[in-house]
């Protein structure tokens, strides 16, 4: 992520995570499905990375189908790093609600979509982004009236909304 902030913010140029993901999808009856992941990562500021910025996320939902239509879910995320919101609620609905559409009315992502063809998807979205990132050097070192981020960590949240295509290559 870069960051344009304003010169009165004492905030990093830049914060960068890697990170490698688990998930397991288990399906136990034709109603009930569970969705969970467990990805482990370094996050950084400044693109230095290092162990202070290590953090795992941890997501779980369980979702019930309704009906052919109509799908409920419920859930939490979890971030180790975050200092403000280290957990969070994820609940939501999938509805089909008509031939080739689709709504997901959720949190954190909810968004329409039209199933053009078989391998392609158009879609529009608001998405709540949330990420946590150690920052190892004060931005601004000495400024006045200003605390030092020296060692700190930083709880990132962002809203956004964009149109989207999902097209498959193969079936």
């Amino acid at each position: 992520f870069l960051l344009g902030t304003s010169g009165s913010v004492p905030l990093p140029d830049s914060l960068a995570s890697v990170t490698a993901g688990l998930a397991l999808r288990h399906v136990f009856n034709d109603r009930w499905t569970l969705l969970s992941s467990v990805t482990p990562g370094l996050h950084n500021a400044d693109g230095r990375f290092s162990s202070d910025g290590f953090g795992v996320d941890v997501f779980a939902l369980a979702s019930y189908r309704v009906s052919d239509t109509l799908t409920v879910g419920a859930g939490f995320a979890y971030d180790s790093l975050a200092e403000s919101l280290p957990v969070l609620p994820v609940a939501g609905l999938r509805w089909a609600f008509a031939t080739d559409w689709s709504l997901d009315l959720a949190f954190p992502r909810t968004s329409v979509a039209w199933t053009y063809t078989e391998r392609l998807t158009l879609r529009a979205q608001i998405d709540f982004d949330t990420g946590s990132f150690h920052v190892a050097d004060d931005p601004r070192p000495g400024a006045p009236g200003q605390p030092s981020l020296r060692d700190t960590i930083l709880d990132y949240t962002a809203i956004s909304a964009s149109l989207g295509a999902d097209y498959a290559l193969t079936e």
